[in-house]
């Protein structure tokens, strides 16, 4: 993983610097286009990025969660 400092994060994923700073904080929702390149710039997958917020969710069982219920 990179530690980039915030600015260079934010030119990177092609975001402005506050953006990067409102999502870290957890002030607003990211949206998906920039969670990727977030990942893609720190040289991790979305999955991982994404894993500490998956695991704090209610219905976290320790598995994935289908899309679609059969």
């Amino acid at each position: 993983m990179h530690h980039l400092s915030i600015g260079r994060l934010a030119e990177t994923t092609g975001v402005h610097r506050k953006t990067i700073i409102e999502v870290e904080a957890g002030r607003v929702a990211a949206r998906i286009s920039t969670l990727h390149g977030i990942a893609h710039a720190l040289g991790v997958p979305l999955s991982e990025l994404l894993a500490p917020v998956c695991a704090r969710h209610p219905k976290a069982v320790g598995r994935p969660t289908p899309l679609v219920q059969e």
